[in-house]
């Protein structure tokens, strides 16, 4: 019997490097995994403890808005394969909307029949100096290399092709994202950090950390392992005694293996975001987003509240005078 295709396929479509002024530097690959893939490989190796703990240089501020690194590499590289997609937007976008209910707001212009869409940034999540440490024990190419400042984001372009439910009709979406490294297959792997109680992480974040690997078009999500605070995590004392706020084990994680357990898990909490949820999610707002945006030169803003709930919309061409202007001075005419 003939499979269906997916409702939302991911594809990689390119890569590129954008420095802290949003420029982007086309066809510059992520970083990659280093020869601590072998304790991922070889679940009888101990990795070494990583000192998690320690001070981060000055972070460059590279916050982007408007979408100028991607608008940047379509100035230079065309539409990639020379197919104009039907939506322009950043992973962060569409990790947001198919994760959580979380409040959001949302850009939308309509510029020679294709439209564009972003979010505003928001502050970032707490522990990602921990991720930073980990991520750079992975991908680092010698033992004294310094701990990079965020001068350089390294990203990919990807296309989505996602089922709007109307006779098989697809919509693509076209947008890029951060990478946090390659394996040396060339496929793109997630980075994060946990705590290791696997109850909270089934039920407060597989839904998160399903989709954002998804949208990344990764493989899969290499999972470090790490204690708290002395006082809090009892794992630092007797017996074990590890050291507080330390890497100690690391697993590797299918992404369709993540999917299953989300699945399994979230079932049981029906008040929970499902997963299934997530492409609902965008799907909806996509077809909300063309029954309202239908002439070129359309500004609007698009917000929820948290906890989701109805889309409130309103023509705003004002608000989008900078993202617009972004716009025109980039993209294939």
């Amino acid at each position: 019997m003939r499979r269906s295709p997916p409702k939302i396929y991911v594809e990689t479509v390119g890569h590129y490097h954008a420095d802290q002024e949003f420029n982007a530097t086309p066809n510059l690959l992520p970083k990659r995994l280093n020869d601590y893939k072998r304790y991922f490989e070889d679940p009888n190796l101990n990795i070494p403890f990583i000192n998690l703990d320690v001070p981060l240089p000055e972070m460059v501020n590279n916050k982007e808005n408007n979408l100028k690194s991607m608008l940047d590499y379509i100035r230079q590289e065309g539409w990639p394969n020379g197919a104009v997609p039907d939506f322009v937007t950043h992973k962060e976008l569409l990790h947001k909307l198919a994760s959580s209910y979380e409040e959001i707001e949302i850009y939308v212009v309509k510029v020679n029949g294709v439209i564009f869409m972003y979010k505003q940034n928001e502050i970032k999540m707490p522990h990602t100096n921990f991720l930073w440490v980990f991520r750079h024990h992975l991908t680092r190419e010698t033992e004294d290399e310094p701990i990079e400042n965020g001068e350089t984001v390294r990203k990919g372009v990807f296309n989505a092709s996602i089922d709007m439910g109307d006779g098989g009709k697809r919509e693509n979406i076209l947008y890029s994202g951060k990478i946090d490294l390659i394996d040396d297959n060339g496929q793109h792997n997630e980075v994060k950090v946990v705590t290791g109680n696997d109850n909270y992480f089934w039920e407060e974040l597989s839904c998160r950390f399903y989709w954002q690997p998804f949208f990344a078009n990764s493989t899969h999500l290499l999972l470090g392992i790490r204690t708290g605070a002395a006082w809090k995590d009892p794992r630092t004392g007797p017996p074990k005694r590890l050291p507080p706020l330390t890497l100690f084990k690391v697993h590797k994680m299918s992404l369709t293996e993540l999917y299953k357990g989300a699945k399994a898990t979230l079932n049981k909490f029906p008040d929970k975001k499902q997963i299934n949820d997530g492409y609902e999610d965008i799907r909806g707002l996509l077809s909300l987003i063309r029954d309202k945006v239908k002439n070129d030169g359309d500004g609007f803003v698009f917000s929820r509240n948290e906890g989701g709930g109805e889309w409130t919309i309103r023509r705003d061409d004002e608000a989008v005078t900078g993202f617009k202007e972004e716009i025109l001075k980039n993209i294939p005419n």
